[in-house]
């Protein structure tokens, strides 16, 4: 059984960490680090996970797809363009209220943002659609939100800033 951790997020307050290990996903409060819920499942490598806002955790890994985990049901989230070689390395998340952007980027360049669908109530199941997406040189192996937009690195040394409302690269560095 591997046991090394491939990624972490904290969620927001602080009150519960994800730690996703191999093929599963660990939620534990951090206040004495007893488990919040029974380990979440994946079918392969768990890359990357992201708190997305009400408890709920997204992670993604070596099968082309994002999980989200919302307390009673884990959602499914995918494009046409997927394939079983696509590896999910990155993720990151926006918040504002309770709705979601998440940002993904693979081992195939690509950089993808997906939007939280409007809810009357958050009690709905979460419904998320992917509405922008570039592609850019080498692996995307991190990729963030800040301020003002999204920036995105690559395996080929490669800093980019995007404009997440259109998802076009706005700047590009090459040497750090």
């Amino acid at each position: 059984e591997h046991r090394a951790i491939t990624a972490l997020a904290v969620a927001e307050g602080g009150a519960r960490v994800a730690v996703a290990m191999y093929k599963r996903v660990h939620l534990r409060e951090i206040a004495g680090g007893a488990e919040a819920a029974p380990p979440l499942v994946f079918d392969d490598w768990v890359n990357c996970c992201a708190f997305v806002g009400g408890g709920a955790v997204a992670f993604a890994g070596d099968a082309a797809h994002i999980n989200v985990w919302d307390k009673h049901y884990t959602l499914t989230i995918t494009h046409a363009a997927a394939k079983k070689t696509d590896s999910v390395l990155a993720m990151a998340v926006l918040l504002k209220g309770d709705e979601a952007t998440l940002a993904t980027g693979d081992n195939a360049g690509r950089i993808h943002v997906w939007t939280e669908k409007e809810r009357e109530d958050t009690s709905e199941k979460r419904e998320f659609e992917q509405y922008r997406f570039t592609k850019i040189e080498g692996w995307v192996v991190s990729v963030c939100f800040y301020a003002h937009g999204l920036a995105a690195c690559t395996s080929l040394g490669r800093v980019y800033v995007l404009e997440p409302g259109k998802c076009e690269v706005i700047s590009m560095s090459t040497s750090l």
